[in-house]
């Protein structure tokens, strides 16, 4: 646990930005929240019948020693197709640069990752709630392993929970994540099961600055687990960093986000960083584009 406490405080403002009546309350005209905020996920889904094309390029950067690099680039197609639901397929490809990290072997290579096919679900839709609600399910396969860039086969039902609301109408925006990533994966080298899982709880709040485009902040919390419900600490760590969002022309947009851990421990590890779990930056990128 982190000394004094402090990302427990953090998340407690944003909660509270969430569920007081200062001000707003009703949807922003055009502005979709859901890629406000970085990782954290505004609850916006769009309206039925919308269909979106959206690029993601995410990259991990940075282990305690040797050189270390990860990216996956993933395309979806977004389509609404009930008021208040959406499912949206995908595939990822990936890139891993690894020299000299203990306990990952030396690689450079470029792959095909995997699939997935993520659900939302919208129970409280912001413009007629006090706060916006949205339940995630993500179902993903994966071939190669996102840390070590191993073969694998893997599997991975990723659950979210996001809460959104507007602050100051049109120009100040909260939200707040919760998240449960199960994941089963075997290795096709060793034949050998392996069970993990993560919980993350995420805070983050976006401000309109001139033309659409919004800047921000954001607070991630992420422990990992040995065992699929959440059995036995593996480690923990705290991510801050900045976020922006600009519309493009043509109704498209781009966003982007850089946490870097700033506290965290690794079980068994010395350091007051958690650098065996998790990486040092992590950086995403996002196009969106209707069609």
């Amino acid at each position: 646990m982190f000394a004094g406490n402090s990302w427990w405080r953090v998340g407690a403002l944003v909660v509270g930005a969430l569920i007081l009546p200062v001000g707003g309350g009703a949807r922003g005209a055009g502005i979709d929240s859901e890629h406000l905020f970085g990782f954290t996920e505004g609850s916006d889904i769009g309206e039925k019948g919308e269909k979106e094309l959206e690029l993601e390029a995410f990259g991990r950067f940075g282990k305690r020693r040797g050189t270390y690099a990860a990216v996956s680039t993933t395309a979806q197609g977004k389509f609404t197709i009930f008021d208040d639901f959406r499912i949206a397929p995908g595939a990822t490809v990936a890139y891993h640069a690894i020299s000299g990290v203990p306990g990952l072997d030396n690689h450079h290579r470029a792959a095909f990752e995997g699939i997935s096919f993520e659900t939302k679900y919208r129970l409280l839709n912001r413009a007629k709630a006090p706060f916006g609600l949205t339940v995630t399910v993500f179902p993903a396969w994966a071939r190669i392993d996102p840390t070590s860039g191993g073969p694998v086969d893997t599997y991975s039902v990723a659950t979210a929970i996001s809460a959104d609301r507007e602050i100051v109408h049109g120009r100040l925006f909260a939200a707040v994540n919760l998240t449960y990533d199960p994941v089963a994966s075997r290795s096709r080298i060793t034949d050998v099961w392996s069970r993990a899982s993560m919980f993350g709880v995420s805070g983050a709040v976006a401000t309109h600055v001139a033309g659409g485009v919004f800047v921000g902040g954001e607070v991630r919390y992420a422990r990992a687990y040995e065992g699929l419900v959440l059995n036995r600490s593996a480690g923990d760590a705290l991510f801050v960093g900045p976020t922006f969002y600009v519309p493009l022309s043509g109704d498209a947009w781009v966003a982007g986000v850089w946490n870097i851990q700033v506290a965290g421990h690794a079980m068994g590890f010395p350091g007051a960083l958690d650098l065996v779990n998790f990486q040092r930056h992590e950086i995403a990128v996002r196009f969106g584009k209707p069609f």
